[in-house]
C-alpha cells in the first residue's frame, strides 16, 4: 500500500507491528517509526539535526541511542570470510584545512553520574597527532582515568617511549 504525503500536516500509517508518524512542515519536520508499546523507536529530527534510536530525548549528540538494559547497545558485524580485518570502526577527523601537530584525532569517554548527579568522564582514550609532516607522521595514544577527582594519564604511547603512571 502506498500513500503520498503533502507538507503541512501529520500523517500516521498504522501497521500490524507499529506505526509510522510523519510530521511534515519544512525545516522542523521529523520522521518517527513507533513500535507498539515502545514509542519513538526511530526519530529523525530535521529541526534539531539529530537522530534518536530508542528515545525521543536529544542527549546533546547528533546520534542518540538509548538502551534500557545491560545487553549490547551497538554491534558492528561483517560477514566477509577473507583474511582481512572486518568489521572496522574508524574515528576519522577530516577537515578542509591542514592537519597540525597536537590535533586530537578522536576520543572515547567513559561517563557516568557521581553522587551529586553530575556527568563525569571516569575514563578516556584519545589519540593526538604528534607530527603531521608527510612521510614522518607520529601519533600519541593516551588512556586517562580519574583519581581523587582529577584526570590523570595512566598510559601514554608516544613516538619514542611508552609511559605508565606518569602522574604518579
Amino acid at each position: 500500500d502506498t500513500q503520498t504525503f503533502y507538507a503541512g500536516g501529520t500523517r500516521t500509517l498504522d501497521l500490524a507491528s507499529g506505526s509510522v508518524v510523519i510530521n511534515e512542515g519544512g525545516a522542523d519536520a521529523d520522521f518517527r517509526v513507533e513500535a507498539v508499546g515502545n514509542a519513538n523507536m526511530l526519530v529523525v529530527d530535521a529541526g534539531s539535526a539529530h537522530v534518536n534510536i530508542g528515545t525521543a530525548t536529544d542527549y546533546d549528540a547528533v546520534l542518540n541511542v538509548l538502551s534500557t538494559d545491560n545487553g549490547k547497545t551497538l554491534s558492528l558485524v561483517s560477514t566477509d570470510t577473507d583474511a582481512n580485518a572486518g568489521p572496522v570502526l574508524a574515528l576519522t577527523r577530516q577537515s578542509s584545512s591542514s592537519a597540525a601537530d597536537g590535533d586530537v584525532l578522536g576520543r572515547v569517554d567513559f561517563e557516568g553520574l557521581n553522587d551529586a548527579n553530575q556527568q563525569v568522564a571516569y575514563g578516556r582514550m584519545q589519540t593526538f597527532i604528534r607530527d603531521a609532516s608527510d612521510g614522518t607522521e607520529d601519533g600519541t595514544v593516551q588512556i586517562n582515568h580519574i583519581i581523587a577527582g582529577t584526570e590523570r594519564v595512566a598510559l601514554e604511547l608516544d613516538n619514542d617511549e611508552y609511559v605508565f603512571n606518569n602522574a604518579g
